[in-house]
Formats: structure tokens, sequence, C-alpha cells
């Protein structure tokens, strides 16, 4: 007989935020939450979480707004936690608030609900939590949310370009899943079936669309590829049903300071280089050259290449199997391909 532990999010609700019942929701799970955090955004979500606070008399919340993001802030809320003797935390926001509560959580121990204002990555139910550690942004193990409450009246109001950039970490599995093949091959990874099947449904969920992200069907979609997606990491135990090369590359940009663009925006535009050196290809038209053309530059994208291999020490990926002098080459005759 043999099992596996696996965590996942007790509720997943659709909701209206401006006339929620929290209350409700929580007896309806046989749920008991009277003190609660709230951590929000700057502006937008912090007004969401005023709304909520107002509608909700009957519960005591303490609301800390324009989350920074930091390993410094995360410790003072870990001490108002333990002072008002918090029983639950709700993150409202984006990436980087949602990380914050969400690595709040896992050091606290107290239970976490998400409530995403817009998603540009998969982070949403990933067990990774992205953090400032005062020099440059970490990622660092942290518990899945206990819940998500999805309200797709605000989802909907994501920009075009925000919408993308969640699109661009989803399409990315595909070049992660073949360098994951790749790992294993080596011997450096064992495999998982069912992270890998999350991931692959998580694909399959977004590439059935071209363009139209304002339709309805594909939002909801949408949302479900990224929890599914961060659901396949939780189960691997390791981001590598979703993370190869792409992102290790990605990574890189960020720390060289390369560009404004978002994560997502940046793997999703790596995607089709990464799959090119897997000996495939998938095109959307969607994402600009503007990524790419960070490489153009032989001195800079070694510098890229390099610092990408260092990331993660111990990750077996595509860039592994070629020379620096070969993967210029092969950049190259990828970009003289596109421009056919």
């Amino acid at each position: 007989m043999f099992h596996q532990n696996i965590t996942l999010p007790i509720l997943i609700e659709k909701v209206n935020l401006s006339k929620v019942d929290l209350s409700e929701i929580f007896t309806q799970y046989n749920l008991c939450f009277n003190k609660i955090l709230i951590i929000t955004g700057k502006e937008h979500s912090y007004h969401i979480a005023k709304r909520l606070v107002k509608n909700n008399r009957n519960i005591n919340f303490h609301v800390h707004n324009n989350c920074q993001n930091t390993l410094d802030e995360i410790e003072k809320l870990r001490l108002i936690v333990s002072s008002l003797k918090i029983n639950l935390i709700l993150g409202i926001g984006g990436g980087k608030v949602l990380d914050s509560a969400k690595l709040l959580s896992t050091k606290t121990k107290i239970s976490y609900i998400a409530i995403p204002t817009l998603v540009t990555t998969d982070s949403l139910a990933s067990p990774i939590s992205i953090v400032n550690d005062g020099k440059n942004q970490k990622s660092f193990g942290a518990s899945i949310p206990n819940g998500i409450l999805l309200d797709y009246s605000i989802l909907n109001k994501m920009t075009h370009y925000q919408t993308l950039s969640g699109i661009g970490d989803i399409i990315s599995n595909q070049s992660a899943l073949l360098d994951w093949d790749l790992a294993i091959e080596a011997g450096h990874e064992k495999p998982n079936n069912f992270a890998r099947f999350l991931s692959e449904i998580s694909i399959s969920l977004i590439n059935k669309y071209s363009d139209d992200f304002k339709n309805q069907k594909f939002i909801e979609d949408f949302i479900y590829a990224i929890i599914t997606s961060g659901l396949a990491m939780n189960i691997a135990k390791s981001s590598r049903p979703c993370s190869g090369a792409e992102h290790l590359l990605a990574h890189a940009i960020s720390e060289l300071k390369l560009t404004d663009l978002s994560h997502g925006y940046v793997v999703g535009s790596l995607t089709d280089f990464c799959l090119y050196l897997h000996g495939k290809h998938y095109k959307n038209p969607q994402f600009s050259d503007a990524v790419i053309n960070l490489l153009l530059d032989t001195s800079r994208f070694i510098q890229i290449i390099d610092l990408a291999k260092k990331i993660r020490g111990n990750r077996y990926t595509i860039l592994n199997k070629f020379s620096n002098q070969e993967l210029i080459d092969k950049l190259h005759k990828y970009i003289k391909n596109s421009n056919k």
C-alpha cells in the first residue's frame, strides 16, 4: 500500500466582493474565523478590502495596505498576527500581495484565503512565493491557499497585457515539461505523471483560444488553468511541471534588470525559442519580439545564459545540452526562421 499526502484548497468560490457574506461562506464549509488580517495593495485592492470590511461588520478585521512584498514586511506582519491572535489571513490583490500573504501564512501556520484582483503569473495556487529579500526577488517554499474567492466582475477588468502575462506563464508549461522529460532521461529527476497531467490540462485550457481574451468563458478557463498549474507544482513538490529553461532565462533577465516587462510576459516570449531548442514550435503572435531582441547582443546573451544556469544549479534543462556558442547559433537560426 502506498499513498501521498496532497494539500488542496478547501474552497474555491465565485463571489461578488461588494456583497459577499464571509460568515455565510465559512459556515457552509464548517469554518470559523473571526479575527482576520487583510493584506492588500495600494489603491484598487485596498478599496475592495474597505467594502468587504463594511459589509461584514460581525468580523474583526485588521487591514494592512500598500504591501511592499519584502521579507522585512512579512516579519512585521508575523508579529501583528501573533499579537492580535489572527486566525485567518486574507490576501486581496495581484501576485506580490498574494505571494506575501502566502509566505506569511506559511511562517505563522495561519489559514490563508486568496482573493485575486488580477492574475499575471501562475503563482495563485503554487507552493512558491516570490519575495524581495532586500536585494533581489527570491523564491521561497510556501503553502498553497486554503481557499480562493473569485470575483469575475473584477478579473474581467484585467488589461490585455496583464492577461497575456498570465497566459505566458501557462504556455511555458510546454517547454517546462520537455525539460522535465530531459532531466528524467538524464537521471536528474523523477517523474510524477499526475503532476504532468495537471500541467497539460492547464495548457489545453489556454490553447483552445486565440485572442478573444475578454470572453467570459475564456476568463474562467484562464483562472482554472492558473489554479491547475499551481496544483501541478504542489503535487510534484517542485516547480518542474511549469518551470524550465524559459523561466531560468527570465529570472536571469530580471536579475540583470534588462527589462520592465512582467515575469509572465517575459516567460511567454521565451517559450517558443526554448521549444525550438527541443525541435518543437509554438509561435504566439500576441507576444512582441522585445524580449528576444534582448538576446541579440552576443556578450549579453552569454551573460544571461551563464546566470540562468546558476539560478537553480541542479535544474537540468535544454540549456545544459548545448555550449554557449551552439545556443548563439541556434538563436540566430531561430530568428532567421521566425522572419520568414
